[in-house]
């Protein structure tokens, strides 16, 4: 007899194999409990952690965008490497900093998500998608206007 009070977790990761290097993928990172966390110097502070990741050759970022309560970032990983980590990476660096600034209590939900694009054809549109994050929410009326945003060079947008 199984005892249906206690449910397993829903497993929302795909194969390993899935996350190793050289494909793309969309990632939302939520606050702990949807907090408006990331305002202001915090926005600014999550965007720079993400590009300082990138600088060091770890994985390449080509749109990230800090809302309130989260942070959409469309990300590709080197050959060899693994989503998960960089994620993690992130989440420790960005909880420490926060720390440092007087926040006590987490920063992150402890699960992320991310949908693996299946075709190249797709990052305009998911950049796009991205970008128009605080239009949507009515923060703004074009996603130029929001200053927590980053575009790489060379997206098309």
């Amino acid at each position: 007899m199984s005892n249906s009070r206690y449910k397993t977790r829903k497993t929302i990761r795909l194969n390993k194999e899935a996350y190793m290097g050289g494909n793309t993928f969309h990632v939302t990172v939520r606050c702990y409990q949807k907090m408006d966390l990331l305002r202001n110097d915090v926005a600014k502070m999550t965007l720079e952690v993400l590009n300082n990741i990138c600088e060091n050759g770890q994985f390449k970022v080509f749109a990230a965008i800090a809302m309130p309560n989260h942070i959409h970032f469309l990300c590709s990983t080197n050959e060899g490497d693994v989503l998960t980590r960089h994620i993690n990476r992130f989440k420790a660096v960005t909880t420490t900093i926060f720390h440092r600034q007087g926040y006590h209590g987490p920063l992150w939900q402890r699960r992320y998500y991310d949908h693996g694009l299946r075709s190249i054809e797709s990052l305009q549109q998911i950049v796009l998608y991205i970008l128009e994050n605080p239009v949507r929410k009515g923060f703004v009326d074009d996603w130029k206007q929001w200053p927590y945003c980053v575009v790489s060079e060379g997206v098309g947008i």
